[in-house]
């Protein structure tokens, strides 16, 4: 079953964006971007917080990333995970994984009961170069959607908003097992309380560059939840919309493959 197949069996519908050549490296004023290794499963970072859920208003997740497995049958791949990536719904509230079989983008919503995932087409994900990753769910339509480089708007049916799961760790680089680990790079990682608009989102796209924390206009940080460029070289990763860091679990690299 290829992508599109799988989109149509789930209810999605495209909406139309522009597709510019994806993949080129975020690059304005940071210097490195946070580095995984596929098989170090115990090494990843995370944020023990309720404020970094969705909510059930209007939110946005931007972040760049740069996969290095894609073909290597590596199976389904989390950039983060708000609880368990695996477990029953109840137990999960969001995430954004990428899938080796199709080299699409997923994103996943819980409520507790049922959990919906939305995902981009087959082969929009780029191995070895960076691609730019938007996730919003807006309140007033109950949809989610994904979007790759700044191109095509991926939605769900209607869905309910994910649960806070207040009391379960973001994890940032991996899904809470083994083999969902993430492998290459990640950064520049935001998290709105409110659905960017599309003009917004191609604004910090920036012509496949990205944008720093102080490069985003002042409308632009209305409403940031998050803001982690993730360019530190170990350690704890600085929160640039406020405090809320992530702390290192294991050993966390970093990595040059930023500047262009």
């Amino acid at each position: 079953m290829d992508s599109q197949t799988f989109l149509t069996t789930v209810g999605m519908v495209p909406v139309q964006g522009t597709q510019p050549s994806g993949g080129s490296v975020p690059s304005e004023g940071i210097t490195h971007s946070v580095d995984f290794v596929l098989a170090n499963h115990t090494d990843y970072l995370r944020r023990f917080s309720d404020t970094t859920h969705l909510g059930t208003g209007d939110s946005t997740i931007i972040v760049w990333i740069r996969p290095t497995f894609l073909g290597t049958d590596a199976g389904t791949r989390f950039i983060c995970s708000k609880g368990s990536s695996t477990a029953g719904a109840d137990l999960r509230s969001y995430g954004i994984s990428i899938n080796d079989v199709f080299d699409d983008a997923r994103f996943y919503t819980s409520d507790g009961v049922t959990v919906v995932e939305v995902a981009s087409d087959q082969n929009e994900v780029i191995n070895n170069q960076w691609n730019y990753i938007v996730c919003q769910y807006d309140s007033d339509t109950s949809i989610s959607s994904i979007q790759v480089n700044n191109g095509t708007v991926w939605t769900t049916e209607e869905v309910n908003p994910p649960q806070s799961l207040s009391e379960a760790n973001l994890f940032v680089g991996a899904g809470q097992v083994g083999s969902t680990h993430w492998g290459g790079q990640i950064c520049l990682f935001g998290i709105w309380s409110r659905k960017l608009s599309g003009a917004e989102i191609t604004s910090i796209y920036s012509n496949g560059t990205g944008k720093t924390w102080s490069n985003l206009s002042a409308g632009e940080q209305t409403n940031a939840v998050v803001y982690w460029h993730l360019d530190e070289l170990s350690g704890t990763r600085a929160d640039s919309a406020g405090s809320l860091d992530l702390s290192e679990t294991g050993t966390v690299g970093s990595s040059t493959e930023v500047p262009s």
